[in-house]
């Protein structure tokens, strides 16, 4: 079963795993803003009925609305959720409920029953679906996070059917496999330990690639400025444009339904004024609802500006930049600290009282092409403003100035984790990320790892033999390929490659597991 998969370079991949290991895909989660479709014109859905003509395919946005194939729809009533079952995803449930944040985009349209009732409608076509196609295996494109993958996670993971899913390190075109949401499971801190214990640090057993980005990150902000961060900022100015906007509309629209333009079709966001499965907007009513958004946006960005002040020479402080959400780095990667103002709270619990955390909205948080306007509310900024050790940080300071003079930084899973152990600072993370296994790291999952975070900052001592000895490790247990959306034309590597390159690390993992 593939989950969310681009046909670049999923189709290959799916044909290689046939013909080796003679795993026939059953069912094909559609990923609908595929670059395949946007650059080469290739409907997804003939491409791959083409290669697997009884695959039962399912599109992305009737995922998302809670709508299956009619294959799964006949036999939807004959499912129910076991009690245990459902007592077992208590946690999971919260968690899916956050997610669906990003259906509603004017905070107003998706409440609690509504939500509620998605969860359980989700859960109950995926009994379904895993009931009468019996799949092996789940490979997924990335980390489940739009709600109705994640459904289908919590589910396998309890029936101990493997789901094996993709996630990218820092540099484009490195990525690896796992099988956990949660957790790393050590993948890159064994080899960390064989190298240090046994004397075998080099530089030059780094790959070039990985080399590379640490030297940049070791530079000044701009120089080392993230990939995805600098694409973001150029891509909020097509969101901004409503010739841009009014194009992707009639673009996707005509995609669904050819010359009947008459709802975008694309919209996953939930109309207050029909069910989500009927859920549809006009023309005239998207553009409101962008045009409020937009507003919604200045009018948080004014109030947070409002709030901030500049740090204050000589106070002891953690750093702790906000996420940007909705997104998967958050939820579920941060399981139940998606609540941010947890995190935070957590560092003040359990840290002297002369420190204070310094809080810093993310820049991409109001930026006119993602979903920000559905995960802020003004009460965050003022509830965090109340509390005399928080100090909001002006929102155009660099923070790399920041970390600079911070005895620590904290985040959930951001990449400001790994420039802040570039530049010998303790770092406190929240969630799962590729570099928890780098020492230096404490992650914090319950009340015991939370009373380790003033000991792990008071007696932190920096090497850079434990970078190296990490990254030599991440030149070892990552791979060369692209899986996702816009990775392709950043990682400058074919088709052919990737897929070789993946179906040895699904194999790999399968044979470990």
């Amino acid at each position: 079963m593939y989950n969310t998969c681009a046909i670049d370079p999923w189709i290959n991949v799916a044909k290689k795993l046939k013909n080796q290991n003679g795993w026939e895909p059953v069912y094909w989660v559609e990923y609908t803003f595929d670059n395949a479709y946007y650059y080469a014109k290739k409907d997804p859905y003939v491409a791959v009925k083409a290669e697997f003509p009884n695959v039962v395919y399912h599109n992305n946005i009737d995922a998302w609305h809670g709508v299956f194939p009619e294959e799964v729809e006949k036999n939807y009533c004959n499912y129910y959720p076991d009690v245990d079952t459902v007592l077992a995803n208590t946690m999971h449930e919260v968690e899916a409920l956050t997610m669906m944040n990003r259906l509603d985009y004017d905070r107003y349209s998706f409440n609690f029953m509504e939500r509620e009732f998605h969860y359980y409608n989700l859960f109950k076509h995926w009994l379904c679906v895993l009931d009468k196609f019996k799949p092996d295996i789940v490979i997924s494109g990335n980390n489940p996070h739009r709600v109705y993958d994640y459904v289908l996670y919590i589910i396998c993971k309890q029936r101990n059917i493997p789901f094996i899913m993709f996630q990218y390190y820092i540099v484009p075109g490195r990525i690896f496999a796992t099988n956990d949401i949660y957790s790393m499971n050590g993948k890159f801190r064994k080899d960390v330990d064989e190298i240090l214990s046994k004397g075998k640090v080099s530089y030059d057993e780094i790959a070039e690639d990985i080399r590379e980005s640490y030297e940049n990150t070791k530079k000044s902000y701009a120089d080392g400025q993230l990939w995805y961060m600098t694409q973001n900022l150029k891509d909020d100015k097509k969101g901004a444009n409503w010739f841009h906007l009014a194009y992707n509309y009639f673009h996707r629209t005509a995609k669904q339904h050819g010359e009947k333009v008459r709802r975008s079709a694309q919209t996953i966001y939930k109309n207050k004024k029909y069910t989500l499965e009927n859920t549809h907007y006009f023309l005239p009513e998207f553009a409101k609802m962008r045009l409020e958004a937009f507003s919604y946006n200045k009018k948080l960005r004014k109030l947070y500006e409002s709030l901030s002040e500049n740090p204050v020479p000589g106070e002891k402080y953690i750093l702790f930049p906000l996420h940007y959400q909705p997104e998967e780095t958050t939820s579920p990667c941060g399981g139940f600290f998606v609540n941010q103002w947890l995190c935070i709270e957590t560092l003040l619990a359990n840290t002297p009282n002369d420190w204070y955390v310094y809080v810093k909205e993310h820049p991409h948080q109001y930026l006119s092409h993602f979903q920000g306007c559905t995960s802020r509310i003004p009460d965050l900024y003022r509830n965090l403003k109340k509390n005399p050790r928080i100090r909001l940080m002006p929102f155009n300071m660099d923070s790399k100035v920041l970390i600079k003079d911070a005895i620590a930084v904290s985040t959930i899973t951001g990449t400001v984790g790994w420039e802040a152990l570039v530049m010998e600072k303790p770092v406190v993370i929240f969630g799962t990320i590729w570099f928890e296994d780098c020492i230096g790291t404490l992650k914090v999952k319950d009340s015991k790892t939370a009373h380790q975070i003033y000991e792990h900052i008071a007696k932190f001592h920096y090497s850079e033999e434990n970078i190296i000895a990490f990254l030599q490790s991440i030149s070892k247990n990552t791979i060369k390929a692209y899986h996702y959306m816009g990775y392709k034309e950043l990682s400058h590597l074919d088709e052919e490659s990737s897929a070789v390159n993946i179906v040895k690390e699904i194999n790999r993992l399968v044979s470990n597991e």
